[in-house]
């Protein structure tokens, strides 16, 4: 009789610890999807964003190469597909729209030095914090002001540019 309680209680014993390893496990397993699931979520956003930045940059070393090496300056282009054809270019954004154009189409009548300017929006915050905005403009952004007042007073050319970056492109421009 003896025996039967001592194995009885070694049972019991044995099947307490056997629903407190399933309790931990089940704990362990709620706090990796509940916690850390999330954040490597973020973490996967954040190298997409990456890679979506590192590709819009590899577009701006396509353009500025052709450009550097364009010897005749008499070139027009107001869209990213009008530069395509007339440098026979494939530059392709993924998400957001780029806005590129130079000085001959879209300043005709107005003094502005540089060829031509490059935007597009940054996505990653590795690369917003870098620059310290979510714009990035080439060479940089130094377009005379239009100036328009109404209940209040905006930069229309800026205007023009923020709202063609922040969107996907239109492809009948």
């Amino acid at each position: 009789m003896m025996k039967e309680k001592i194995n009885y209680k070694f049972k019991n014993m044995k099947t307490k610890y056997v629903l407190m390893s399933i309790v931990l496990m089940l704990a362990i397993i709620w706090v990796s999807i509940y916690i850390y699931y999330p954040q490597i979520a973020k973490y996967r956003q954040e190298q997409e964003k990456i890679a979506i930045d590192e590709h819009n940059f590899s577009q701006l070393e396509k353009i500025k190469w052709v450009l550097n090496h364009k010897i005749d300056l008499d070139y027009s282009f107001y869209w990213y597909q009008d530069f395509n054809k007339q440098f026979n270019q494939e530059i392709t954004p993924i998400k957001n729209c780029y806005f590129l154009v130079d000085r001959n189409s879209y300043f005709k009548d107005r003094l502005w030095w540089w060829g031509y300017i490059f935007w597009f929006q940054l996505e990653s915050n590795k690369y917003i914090e870098k620059y310290e905005s979510n714009i990035f403009a080439y060479p940089e952004y130094n377009l005379p002001e239009e100036i328009f007042c109404a209940w209040w007073c905006s930069d229309v050319n800026r205007d023009d540019f923020e709202l063609t970056i922040m969107k996907p492109c239109e492809e009948n421009k």
